[in-house]
């Protein structure tokens, strides 16, 4: 009987922590897009202070390809969020692709021995609050932890 009366104060407890620490914002339902992009274009969002998401691709990148087809095409249709792409063989030049992972490298826990922190990685998604880079992932990334990252900063939220 005591056993019992842990585990439900203990259940209770985590209910409460876990509503109060919840995402409490009006999430936009309406329609979201994919935006082909040069990172120029990023660095001035980033200047303005802006809160939004980067991807890094490549045209032929099969990651890239599994990540926009599975999980993004079906998650905008009813997310408001617009995800910025600037995909490699479509920029004017890779100069500030180099520049930008210099100054914002590759976080070592996706690093194996033979990458560098350097070097640019398809996909490698960036999230981007208030014009500054809080979170880099590398690699392939499910709709459930991109759905994560998208409540964390308010990616959908209801502008106006």
């Amino acid at each position: 009987e005591l056993m019992k009366k842990f585990f439900i104060s203990i259940s209770c407890l985590f209910v409460l922590l876990t509503s109060a620490c919840s995402n409490n914002y009006e999430r936009s339902t309406e329609s979201g897009s994919l935006k082909a992009v040069q990172l120029p274009e990023m660095e001035e969002k980033m200047a303005n202070g802006d809160t939004f998401m980067m991807i890094f691709s490549q045209t032929n990148c099969s990651h890239c390809k599994k990540f926009k087809e599975d999980v993004l095409a079906g998650y905008i249709v009813d997310h408001g969020i617009e995800v910025f792409d600037v995909v490699f063989d479509k920029q004017d030049s890779m100069d500030p692709v180099f520049a930008f992972i210099k100054e914002h490298p590759n976080p070592s826990e996706f690093l194996t021995e033979d990458m560098d922190a350097e070097a640019p990685y398809t996909p490698t998604f960036y999230f981007i609050e208030k014009g500054e880079v809080k979170d880099i992932w590398i690699g392939e990334m499910s709709e459930e932890r991109f759905d994560n990252y998208v409540q964390k900063y308010h990616l959908d939220e209801v502008k106006g």
